[in-house]
């Protein structure tokens, strides 16, 4: 009998998702509020602790090291059968899922995937001489899509490993799917063609190809405009931007669909150390220059119209991937604020023009923001909320530059303000309009 998978479900894993959208207002089109990790070379070096006893069958590293190996190898092979085998599938979607990965990861040379295997808990070594040794332990699979991730995006699974006899080889017995949202990502679930530019990755189903070229341009030019602006962490060149369709979200995640008429979305993905997840520990990276996160985003080719907006919320996704490296932990005003406001400061919108209808709803928006009883868009006009969060950013910005609006999003994305700097800063964004 197998030992009993761990259920736990890590929060900051790739099993937790936090997801950024964007939608349309009357007047501009308006964002709204997704996998994780990374390894650092500190990390890569380490391997996974290994409890080793006298006598008896162990898992040692080296063990570890064919299996992670041999994983990786054969997903760059595009063995799809020597994968679902090896990772010992039996559910028919985890199936398709990773036979479509085996097939991508071998083709695209964007692509990078490897594996990480977990330790043995300590009781897990049998005493017996020649007995099979069974051990529940982490799983992690670990990529980058080139130029677009900083550092690995990991996604977390629970295995059990087996090991028959001192010169048997480890393997998985079971494997316990990421509990995940908005897993498969689109490329895991349909065939998807990319197109690669300078600034920007295009991720787009063939029915879609005619409008990926016509927008690649303007996509590109969105992101490059957003990286011109703010800080862009090393490594990182390019945003990943998804063609999205109005049945996306039954399509791929079998979700319910949109009720609003949604133009963009961005899914943050957390970097963390892929060792330690493996092992059962959340550990972020403790290097002060190593981005936090970043974001794969989405554009809806059913409701966008006009280059001029692909542009626009091209750059508007850019900075929230962008600001991702701060922190993950925004709330919903402060990176919808963050990323309205560089709209503003790269001439997409005015939000001085709309500064009188601002300052009558902007009393409301701050009442809802600080008592927390309500989401950005349950305000009596989206746009508006858009525009108020975005103004708070520009008072910023007017008083103390861009220093000191970069300075306010890293705390908002590190969750260091306190209510009252939230409220002090409401005080003067009010006062502010009020006298425009």
């Amino acid at each position: 009998m197998s030992p009993a998978l761990d259920r736990r479900t890590f929060l900051l894993s790739a099993g937790a998702l936090t997801l950024v959208g964007c939608q349309s207002s009357p007047a501009e089109p308006e964002p709204a509020p997704t996998e994780t990790g990374s390894s650092s070379p500190a990390a890569a070096d380490q391997g996974p602790l290994v409890i080793e006893r006298e006598g008896g069958v162990i898992a040692t590293e080296q063990d570890a090291q064919q299996l992670m190996d041999s994983l990786t190898t054969t997903l760059a092979s595009g063995d799809a059968d020597g994968l679902i085998a090896a990772l010992a599938l039996k559910d028919e979607q985890e199936v398709e899922l990773w036979r479509r990965r085996a097939e991508l990861y071998s083709s695209e040379e964007i692509f990078e995937g490897r594996f990480f295997v977990g330790s043995p808990p300590q009781d897990a070594t049998r005493q017996t001489e020649g007995e099979v040794l069974e051990f529940p332990a982490g799983l992690v699979f670990s990529h980058q899509i080139k130029g677009c991730d900083a550092r690995d995006v990991v996604e977390e699974m629970q295995a059990v490993y087996r090991k028959e006899g001192e010169d048997g080889q480890l393997e998985i017995v079971e494997l316990q799917a990421p509990q995940n949202s908005f897993r498969p990502a689109p490329w895991d679930a349909l065939d998807m063609e990319f197109l690669v530019s300078d600034h920007a990755v295009i991720a787009f189903r063939q029915e879609e190809r005619s409008t990926a070229e016509s927008w690649q341009a303007s996509i590109d030019r969105g992101v490059a405009r957003a990286m011109e602006l703010l800080p862009v962490p090393a490594g990182q060149e390019k945003l990943l931007v998804t063609l999205l369709w109005s049945g996306a979200h039954e399509q791929v995640w079998t979700a319910s669909e949109e009720t609003t008429e949604v133009w963009g979305r961005a899914w943050r993905h957390f970097y963390l150390d892929p060792w330690s997840l493996a092992s059962g520990q959340e550990v972020e990276l403790d290097d002060d220059d190593a981005p936090a996160g970043t974001a794969r985003t989405g554009l809806y080719a059913d409701f966008i119209r006009g280059l001029d907006q692909v542009e626009r919320l091209s750059a508007h996704e850019a900075a929230h991937a962008l600001a991702n490296q701060w922190g993950t932990r925004s709330t919903q005003w402060e990176s919808e604020g963050f990323a309205t406001w560089c709209e503003h400061r790269l001439g997409y919108r005015d939000l001085r023009a709309t500064a009188g209808g601002t300052a009558a709803g902007f009393s409301d928006f701050a009442q809802r923001t600080i008592d927390g009883e309500a989401s950005f868009f349950d305000g009596p006009d989206a746009g508006l909320d858009y525009d108020a969060a975005g103004m708070v950013f520009l008072t910023v910005d007017e008083e103390e530059g861009l220093e000191g609006v970069l300075e306010q999003a890293r705390r908002s994305y590190q969750h260091l303000r306190r209510e009252e700097e939230v409220q002090e800063l409401f005080d003067r964004t009010l006062r502010r309009i009020e006298g425009a």
